[in-house]
């Protein structure tokens, strides 16, 4: 797209079809404006957005450039247990006249048996009811595995939601023993039958176009609920260790916003 002013830079981002709405929102959230929409190979389409160029020296905005393919999904894993036990205890001398004066006992006995140290705190899900519905491996650009969970609604009304939400996520996390993966959260299977990669072709071979349309995007705007991606880096399109490169997207209540966030592992 020319910028005859040059006041503009530009951004390309693919998006599985029938998301573009999440993506969209993603991308306005950091400034971005949408100026095309096509069609693309794939069941992908293409979206094409502007922002004012910031007035900063030009090699730090080498860094602002990219392109990213957003795809925005349970089970637990048990901390490791471990304690010592009691130390063995020494024999005792027989006789003071036996051991030399340096290792007579002292005051406080040398020989009591070490106390047991604390057990390592095992792991135990705490979170709300969940069931991974797919898992699509190494999606797109990322090269990360997606896992589409669903779960009951809840009160959005707060951010009290979002913690229940980043349980559902560390569980995962903690599981896969990594979190470099993507997770979507969403109350209605359909909406998982309809997005996921692996059931997507299937789902608009039934379905058809008009159904996605005018059921499944309305579902979306109320049920998709958190989006999460870990290990890659929107901004730059790369694989990261970054804090960047971990971020969850909430939706509910028709208000997109993003929170840099890692689940923790366990140790």
């Amino acid at each position: 797209m020319a910028d005859s002013d040059g006041q503009y830079e530009f951004k390309e981002v693919r998006a599985i079809r029938g998301t573009e709405a999440r993506t969209i929102k993603k991308w306005q959230v950091s400034g971005w404006e949408l100026v095309t929409q096509n069609p693309g190979p794939l069941l992908q389409s293409k979206l094409t957005f502007r922002r004012q160029k910031p007035k900063i020296p030009w090699r730090l905005m080498a860094v602002l450039g990219g392109a990213a393919l957003l795809f925005v999904i349970v089970g637990s894993i048990a901390g490791a247990n471990q304690g010592d036990g009691d130390a063995p205890q020494a024999s005792a001398p027989t006789s003071e006249a036996a051991v030399p004066q340096s290792q007579q006992p002292s005051e406080e006995p040398v020989n009591q048996p070490k106390a047991s140290e604390p057990e390592a705190e095992k792991y135990a899900y705490t979170g709300p009811l969940y069931e991974i519905v797919a898992v699509d491996e190494n999606v797109g650009v990322t090269r990360l595995n997606t896992y589409w969970v669903y779960t009951n609604r809840t009160d959005y009304s707060t951010d009290a939601y979002k913690d229940q939400v980043k349980m559902i996520i560390t569980d995962i996390a903690r599981n896969k023993s990594t979190a470099k993966l993507m997770v979507e959260i969403v109350t209605d299977k359909e909406i998982i039958e309809a997005e996921s990669a692996s059931t997507i072709a299937g789902f608009m071979e039934q379905h058809g176009g008009e159904y996605f349309k005018n059921v499944i995007v309305p579902k979306e705007e109320s049920e998709w609920v958190a989006s999460y991606i870990g290990g890659f880096d929107l901004e730059t399109g790369q694989r990261s260790e970054s804090a960047a490169a971990f971020e969850t997207i909430w939706f509910p209540n028709s208000k997109t916003e993003i929170e840099k966030w890692k689940p923790e592992l366990a140790v």
